[in-house]
């Protein structure tokens, strides 16, 4: 009889290019893969048919960025409705994608006593500080956080920071990193030739990117320079950003590009029209959860595109000397026009720390310098 492997994700996105990646390296094996996602919206957009497993859906409505009281509402009935799918399933192995896939999975594995790997996206300390709006909720999200993982069988970390959390929590994790889908550094883009620079972010649209702080220099810079500055931005507009983009749209329709949100595998290509990335993520580690923005950093880079970047989270300590960004050591308006302008007058210095970049991800950040290790971690449990 064949083992099955169960993969849950608590948000209506598959394949998810993570998920997608470990789902490919078991279609080989004589195993059962069914896949658990969380249906949020009525039509369901992100969710496609793949014949290769069985998808199970959980339809409870509710909102992209949930509030605390939303999480309090909303995640009991996800917990209750996965822990159900598991008992019909009755699975060999659980691999729980983030913190809420993981608390059934726990409890699951405690009763059952299945292995579970821990794929841990996220630093939950820091969403319960944001949702909950107290330091307490910092200090909860931590506990069960640490809590969860010593249950694991298996923590997989997708950053170097979430790595040193663990170690904090005596947890052993395994640094697995969420790398850029090969089409980002399969091969160079060439960048769209055009009489302007435009600086992009591809990605969820949030209050805590800069993304106002960044269009306030494109216009300074609009109006002092002869070079033409563009803002391109592409994702999910999230709660708190519909009237800012508006606002932006009202002031100045011709220097602001929005996209609809697209597929991951598509979004490389996007970069071919952006010159420089901007991942600047505001305030401090508190505003900041730190994992999302990290992976499109990557993206960006991988694709041979330059990035202005702060010292918020851990990109900096990264990439400081790899020569394949701009390291603003304080968030303040002329270091950014400052950054910007050097960028932006010379083509050749992009070139080149595009190439950098891209070098530096590829050899640090590659899904198949990783592969190996999971595959090997995961036949282990089964």
């Amino acid at each position: 009889m064949k083992k099955k492997i169960v993969f849950i994700q608590s948000y209506e996105r598959f394949p998810d290019f993570r998920i997608y990646r470990e789902v490919e390296i078991f279609k080989g094996f004589d195993v059962d893969i069914h896949v658990i996602v969380w249906q949020r919206t009525d039509d369901g957009k992100y969710i496609d048919d793949n014949t290769d497993v069985d998808l199970h859906i959980i339809k409870i409505l509710s909102e992209h960025g949930m509030s605390g009281l939303q999480h309090l509402k909303y995640q009991p009935i996800f917990y209750k409705k996965v822990y159900a799918l598991l008992k019909e399933i009755k699975p060999d192995l659980i691999v729980a994608h983030n913190f809420d896939t993981m608390v059934p999975s726990a409890l699951y594995k405690l009763v059952k006593t299945v292995p579970v790997i821990y794929v841990s996206r996220e630093p939950f300390n820091k969403v319960f500080r944001i949702k909950f709006k107290s330091v307490v909720g910092e200090w909860v999200g931590w506990l069960l956080d640490a809590i969860l993982a010593h249950i694991a069988s298996v923590v997989f970390a997708v950053t170097p920071k979430m790595m040193r959390m663990y170690q904090h929590m005596v947890v052993k994790a395994q640094f697995i990193p969420n790398a850029p889908l090969e089409i980002f550094y399969k091969e160079a883009l060439e960048k769209t030739k055009r009489n302007e620079i435009v600086l992009g972010f591809i990605g969820n649209i949030r209050e805590s990117l800069s993304i106002k702080m960044v269009w306030k220099a494109i216009q300074i810079l609009n109006k002092k320079d002869k070079i033409r500055f563009k803002l391109l931005l592409c994702g999910v507009v999230l709660s708190g950003m519909e009237e800012v983009i508006n606002e932006m749209q009202r002031e100045d329709c011709d220097s602001l590009q929005l996209i609809a949100p697209v597929t991951p595998d598509k979004v490389a290509v996007l970069y071919k029209d952006v010159d420089i990335a901007f991942i600047l993520p505001e305030g401090s580690n508190v505003k900041f959860k730190g994992y999302g923005v990290h992976v499109k950093l990557y993206e960006s880079l991988a694709t041979g595109t330059p990035a202005i970047i702060n010292k918020f989270g851990e990109n900096a300590k990264l990439l400081e000397n790899t020569d394949c960004v701009i390291v603003l050591d304080e968030m303040k308006m002329d270091n950014l026009v400052e950054g910007i302008e050097l960028l932006a007058a010379d083509a050749k210095k992009r070139v080149q720390m595009g190439k950098l970049g891209k070098e530096f991800i590829k050899s640090k950040f590659n899904w198949n310098l990783f592969k190996d290790e999971y595959q090997k971690t995961v036949e282990k449990l089964l």
